[in-house]
């Protein structure tokens, strides 16, 4: 029989993490960070839809193994006491050791 099946490639993460990736891969700049300056109005250090993103990133630079975006994301994510328990699981699952000792930092401290 003459018919192809079709394949499907899936792709952990959301298309925008990916597309946030592949800007990071070609230019060495992670589009969440960069963001901040085009919304001068906005206190990203209490956004927490930043750190969601963030957090995004630094799952996919661990699955691809992009050591320069890890290191970005983990010192970029603002740790506060009402995160910290989630963040330092989060930094355990991907080996992240500076977020994961800031995490305990700030639980230690609280």
């Amino acid at each position: 029989n003459g018919s192809c099946a079709k394949s499907e490639i899936v792709i952990p993460g959301s298309l925008d993490g990916i597309k946030r990736m592949l800007l990071f891969i070609y230019t060495g700049f992670l589009m969440t960070i960069e963001a901040e300056e085009e919304y001068d109005d906005v206190d990203f250090q209490c956004n927490t839809s930043k750190n969601a993103l963030l957090v995004e990133d630094l799952w996919n630079s661990h699955q691809y193994e992009l050591w320069d975006m890890k290191s970005v994301c983990e010192s970029s994510i603002v740790i506060t006491p009402e995160n910290a328990a989630d963040t330092l699981n989060i930094a355990i699952q991907v080996n992240a050791s500076y977020l994961r000792i800031e995490s305990m930092r700030v639980l230690v401290a609280n």
